[in-house]
């Protein structure tokens, strides 16, 4: 059944992005017209990619996976080299502050509104499922990036506390009416057991604010330390839990895909305005790569989210939770940050 499920999936891959090649000729033609001229100058040089953390991966490095894609093109274009430089948020106004720029910009969502990109043509958005379009698109209908993989906010549950106040969670995940429901019942409990010390909720800022929960919170360490019963996190915080629980560090936690209003976590990738013009057929190679199945699978093993359903059957079982990430994740909650309005699309 996973092997048949591993080939529909590659089919179906491979149907959109032939698609994607017939339906695109100006993406096509500008890159093919731009690869003349930089081998008729015979270009060589560096290719500048700032990746800019906006989460990590369950597992592993996404700035190795982005370098790795770099090493795939230097292999067939002699004296091209990618150089991945990863930071965050403040490194990255630092350097802008300084007048830096990348070439290539790797970047959460929360800073579409703020990069000086460059101008892409619309039909590069086909090679996106019809779900995930419309996040980078302006007022005007110009494209400004594409997303390229996604995360998701989880609730972790210390077990231990959440049997002492008499509470179960539902199999499957939790929406965040839900959570504010239980929250609110669990701070009513720990007043009547006099529990002090320990809080109903505690999380990583970013998630709370997803979460939208009213009432007292604390600060995600709190929760490492077992002083809540919840907290809303990303997936990394997962296995940085398993780690501790196994290494006999932890206490026993359950963790649940969160549903929010607003899916935020999105990396999105484009190309800087003021990159060189001899640049651009090796970035377009570069952009390319990131949406192939070898790319997006690797991005699946990390524990992150493809854009590309049909790759989430894989041959091989997979960890439960991430399954139920990916079954829960819902594109048509990702905002548009550029002015335009995304009407709910379905997959």
């Amino acid at each position: 059944m996973f092997g048949r499920n591993r080939i529909i999936g590659s089919i179906l891959l491979t149907i959109i992005l032939i698609g994607f090649l017939f339906l695109a000729p100006p993406f096509l033609s500008r890159g093919n017209s731009a690869e003349e001229t930089a081998q008729q100058k015979d270009y060589s040089g560096i290719i500048r990619i700032w990746h800019v953390v906006g989460f990590k991966p369950y597992s592993g490095s996404l700035g190795n996976t982005l370098s790795s894609v770099g090493k795939e093109i230097e292999k067939t274009h002699r004296g091209v080299f990618f150089e991945v430089k990863a930071m965050d948020e403040d490194e990255y106004e630092m350097r802008l502050a300084r007048g830096e720029h990348a070439d290539i910009l790797s970047f959460p969502l929360s800073l579409a509104s703020s990069a000086s990109l460059l101008t892409l043509s619309s039909s590069e958005e086909l090679m996106l499922p019809d779900a995930w379009r419309g996040i980078g698109t302006a007022q005007d209908g110009t494209l400004h990036a594409l997303p390229y993989t996604a995360s998701s906010h989880i609730l972790l549950v210390n077990t231990g506390l959440l049997q002492e106040m008499s509470e179960t969670l539902p199999e499957g995940a939790v929406s965040t009416e839900m959570l504010q429901q239980i929250c609110d019942r669990i701070a009513s409990a720990l007043k009547e057991k006099n529990r002090k010390g320990i809080g109903a909720v505690a999380g990583t800022q970013n998630a709370l604010q997803a979460c939208g929960i009213a009432g007292e919170t604390a600060e995600y360490d709190v929760f490492r330390k077992g002083k809540a019963v919840f907290a809303a996190a990303d997936l990394r915080a997962v296995a940085e839990m398993r780690s501790l629980e196994k290494n006999g560090k932890g206490f026993a936690f359950a963790a649940y895909p969160l549903i929010v209003e607003q899916q935020e976590l999105i990396q999105l990738v484009s190309l800087d305005e003021r990159m060189d013009d001899a640049k651009m057929p090796f970035a377009m190679e570069y952009v390319s790569l990131l949406f192939t199945e070898k790319v997006q699978k690797t991005l699946l093993d990390q524990g992150l989210i493809s854009p590309y359903t049909a790759l989430h059957s894989d041959d091989e079982p997979r960890d439960p939770l991430l399954v139920e990430v990916q079954k829960a994740f819902d594109p048509a909650s990702i905002p548009n940050m550029y002015g335009a309005d995304r009407k709910r699309r379905a997959e």
